[in-house]
């Protein structure tokens, strides 16, 4: 490897620094932890609508229409996961359920599928959680800026209770997180390549303005 190369790859590893690195690993490696703790624990009827969201999914493996009509959704019984005459009050759009219906185990009168689904959604919203600690390794943070940047993330209220549910909610937040790192790409270094050399010098050039 020629000295420039070996010098943009340092420069690439200096910013974020690896003390950083560790940190946002530590963190996501914990919320993920805590996310299957609950999502093994928690009763399906615990918040957040999660049986009428895992009937909408039920309801579209039953029936193989991936776009339902939705006066014709029902419930599924939260103990037997057997369909129920209760209306579904869900008026979502019903792409992510499709694709849950298609990816996923069957969930009529089946309640131990559920976890399955529940530790997908875990997965979006730990690479959700990813992508915003990505925005701060980016930036050239010293390591208490980065830690006043990161934790709070981790502590968002609710937040591993929300991923450990079978909900609309955690695709949401993971397309928003990407979102909020395409922005802020796009904002420091005028590309949207994750580049912690383009961001660091995109700081540079602030600080001497």
């Amino acid at each position: 490897m020629s000295t420039t190369a070996t010098s943009a790859a340092s420069d690439e590893w200096t910013v974020p620094a690896i003390g950083n690195l560790l940190v946002a690993a530590a963190i996501i490696g914990f919320f993920v932890l805590a996310c299957v703790g609950s999502a093994t624990r928690k009763d399906v009827t615990t918040g957040f609508d999660e049986p009428a969201h895992a009937s909408y999914v039920a309801h579209i493996q039953q029936t193989g229409d991936a776009w339902p009509d939705l006066k014709r959704l029902r419930l599924l019984d939260p103990h037997t996961f057997e369909f129920t005459g209760e209306p579904n009050y869900l008026n979502h759009p019903p792409l992510f359920y499709a694709l849950l219906a298609a990816i996923g185990p069957k969930l009529e009168g089946r309640p131990q599928a559920l976890l399955a689904y529940r530790l997908f959604d875990v997965a979006l919203v730990a690479a959700g959680l990813a992508a915003l600690l990505a925005l701060g390794l980016t930036a050239p943070f010293s390591r208490t800026e980065f830690y006043a940047y990161a934790m709070p993330l981790l502590w968002i209220p609710i937040l591993v209770q929300l991923a450990a549910t079978v909900n609309n909610d955690d695709p949401a937040f993971f397309g928003g997180a990407l979102a909020t790192l395409g922005v802020w790409q796009l904002v420091a270094t005028g590309r949207g390549l994750c580049s912690p050399a383009r961001s660091s010098a995109w700081w540079r050039r602030r600080g001497r303005s």
